[in-house]
């Protein structure tokens, strides 16, 4: 416990300037997003300045995520920070895509809940236990649990060490798992049905299919993926994220206005405090992780 809290420390003590920059650059950056929002875009010049902009607040975002996690992970530096940013993007776009696969039925509990409830035999346990509202809050909670605690978990710590690392593509050659039978059949299953069934899913299944050619340190990714001190964790940042934070940013109306004035101003900085703790922390403890999994390696060579 002495040596995680005493890594814990170093890797705070290393990116502390990153971390400063997250803290007050962060709301700056999302005070110049609502800015934004606010330029009409009726003529041509407003809607490329506004496209301008944006590029700008996307690469300015870019830049201080990755010069976080670079600062955090630490080691040897075998990609560029230019292309350290596009890494990033394409982790996030990837996230983006498996957090809308998640959601993708989110409309359709209801419907599958009464579907299944009718379907069961009648008796206590479909009356009092697996009721509608029962089974729809289980999936809405499966969708919750898939989209702020297993999908973060998993990116994370792939765009954390690629980040560092960076990526490349395999050859046809590596791939030898690809020339097993029992791959391909699942995989020409999944592929009618997500034809015949949903052809917006196409582009994800593209996708999921092009991790496959991704080169990375799998070890030390999985490392973090089998370490039980990673869930949690985000368990903790998903739950947070989700409840404490709006929760902490109610509007209830009550007192005069300079008390209402004042309580906004708290519950903002409640709320933003929650919200950055729940940013940075994933990102302090999957280096950590990376760098324990990194020294790991090393003694066993």
């Amino acid at each position: 416990m002495k040596k995680i809290i005493d890594a814990l420390c170093s890797t705070i003590t290393t990116a502390k300037w990153w971390l400063i920059a997250q803290l007050l650059l962060t709301p700056v950056l999302l005070a110049l997003g609502i800015v934004l929002l606010r330029i009409p875009d009726a003529k041509v010049w407003q809607f490329v300045l506004s496209l301008l902009l944006a590029l700008l607040l996307l690469g300015a975002f870019l830049w201080l995520q990755t010069g976080t996690l670079r600062s955090l992970v630490g080691g040897e530096k075998r990609t560029s920070f230019v292309l350290a940013m596009l890494w990033l993007l394409a982790s996030a776009l990837f996230a983006w895509t498996l957090v809308n696969l998640a959601s993708h039925w989110d409309d359709k509990f209801d419907l599958y809940a009464g579907y299944l409830n009718s379907r069961l035999p009648a008796g206590r346990l479909r009356a009092a236990w697996l009721t509608r509202e029962h089974i729809s809050t289980f999936f809405t909670w499966v969708e919750w649990f898939l989209t702020w605690v297993a999908i973060p978990a998993l990116i994370i710590p792939v765009a954390a060490l690629d980040s560092v690392d960076g990526i490349r593509l395999r050859k046809l050659g590596e791939l030898k798992f690809l020339k097993k039978l029992y791959v391909w059949l699942p995989a020409l299953l999944i592929a009618i049905l997500v034809v015949v069934f949903d052809r917006s899913l196409i582009l994800t299944m593209l996708i999921l299919c092009f991790v496959l050619f991704i080169q990375a340190d799998w070890a030390r990714i999985f490392s973090v993926w089998r370490n039980w001190r990673w869930w949690p964790l985000i368990l903790i940042c998903g739950y947070a994220w989700t409840h404490w934070m709006l929760r902490a940013f109610n509007m209830d109306v009550h007192g005069s206005v300079r008390a209402q004035e004042l309580a906004v101003v708290w519950k903002t900085i409640l709320a933003y405090g929650i919200g950055i703790f729940c940013w940075a922390a994933p990102l302090v403890w999957v280096a950590v992780l990376l760098a324990r999994s990194f020294n790991k390696k090393e003694e066993s060579v």
